[in-house]
């Protein structure tokens, strides 16, 4: 009270609701800032573990082409010692059914590459084009 002034409860409950209207319009803008925050925080993590498994995809793409380079040099070995024991076998030195599992171990390990070589390059697409494949 203002000496010399009345007391206004109209104006003093209008001044009030202003008030509680300002203090509530503040928590709303601190609450939106929060939620902006914590929407930054996680857009980052979400990056950071994109990169990551970006980053793993890669390395494991590398190991794979290492993999199907020793597996080629592998089935390259297999196929001259084949090549002598269809030899043998033609020579009488070497049952048919050795040399059948001979042929069907190497046909074993042509398949195990074509699974390896087909792996490699889904994940090379997925590496190339992820927008491609969920």
């Amino acid at each position: 009270n203002v000496i010399g002034q009345e007391f206004d409860p109209t104006a003093y409950a209008t001044a009030e609701q202003a008030y509680e209207k300002s203090l509530s319009d503040y928590g709303t803008y601190l609450q939106n800032k929060y939620n902006l925050s914590s929407s930054r925080v996680s857009l980052e993590d979400n990056k950071k573990n994109l990169k990551k498994g970006l980053k793993e995809s890669y390395a494991n793409l590398l190991d794979m082409e290492n993999t199907i380079n020793v597996s080629k040099a592998n089935i390259e070995v297999k196929n001259k010692e084949l090549s002598i024991s269809k030899l043998k076998y033609d020579e009488g030195l070497m049952t048919k059914t050795a040399y059948d599992k001979l042929v069907l171990d190497n046909g074993d390990l042509e398949t195990a590459l074509r699974t390896s070589i087909n792996d490699y390059n889904t994940l090379k697409n997925k590496i190339q084009k992820p927008w491609l494949l969920n």
